[in-house]
């Protein structure tokens, strides 16, 4: 059902794409010294992440989902545990710390800040791309929908090239997941239900989140206006939304 869907890997690089647009759209070229993102998936964004950075490391906990076909030699790739950043590097290592889709995965998300406080340098920015409650309303509300058009397309055996079937591609390997049925909907992030996990996605949550860990929010954008299926939505799915409906968010620590 190509009319309702689009590829999962393309619908996925051009919100990442847009991202990045987005969220570096006040910076230049080459702004920042030394770079960090985390949770860095197949490693796509980071090509695109790289242009503002002198050096750029690019780290993820499941490593084996690290594309070769990114990893041109212009990005250091690590396998790295966000929970324990404080570990991996030295105080002050970093003028820019910069994660996607990834905060809410963690279990211990107080480590992970007071980790990023201490490698990031006086003047340095992190920039967090987070999910917010439209998010998460249209992940939750189309999950059975996009299960129906699976099935449909298994069906009539349309088969996207997706080679990242062979991976696993759960975003947090620490979390060890009983069998997990294909036909119910759990919680997106780390959460105890569906219902904490709107009421965390909240803006005035994740601010709260950040200002209580040593960081102080400067900015909050408009995002990508997506739900995680690749629902076409009427054409809005990938661009700017025009409503208040935000999802980037920028810290610096004080």
């Amino acid at each position: 059902m190509a009319f309702l869907k689009e590829n999962w890997k393309d619908y996925l690089h051009r919100i990442k794409r847009k991202e990045v647009e987005i969220a570096f759209q006040d910076f230049r070229g080459g702004h920042f010294s030394n770079g960090l993102e985390l949770g860095c998936g197949d490693g796509y964004q980071s090509q695109f992440i790289k242009k503002y950075c002198d050096n750029l490391i690019a780290g993820d906990f499941n490593f084996d989902r690290i594309k070769k076909e990114f990893n041109d030699g212009t990005v250091a790739y690590l396998k790295c545990d966000a929970e324990r950043l404080g570990e991996y590097f030295d105080s002050d290592s970093f003028d820019l710390i910069f994660s996607s889709s990834m905060v809410e995965h963690l279990r211990d998300r107080k480590s992970f800040l007071e980790g990023a406080s201490k490698v990031l340098n006086k003047d340095g920015v992190l920039i967090h791309i987070v999910p917010n409650r439209v998010w998460k309303f249209l992940h939750y509300s189309l999950f059975y929908p996009n299960l129906f058009i699976i099935a449909m397309d298994r069906i009539f055996k349309r088969q996207e090239n997706n080679e990242s079937k062979a991976v696993n591609n759960e975003n947090n390997l620490k979390l060890r997941r009983e069998k997990r049925s294909p036909f119910f909907d759990y919680p997106h992030g780390h959460y105890r239900g569906h219902l904490e996990e709107f009421y965390k996605f909240g803006k005035s949550q994740w601010k709260n989140l950040f200002n209580t860990n040593g960081l102080r929010v400067v900015k909050v954008l408009r995002g990508p206006f997506c739900a995680g299926y690749g629902f076409k939505l009427g054409g809005i799915e990938g661009y700017p939304g025009e409503d208040e409906y935000l999802r980037d968010v920028y810290f610096y620590r004080s």
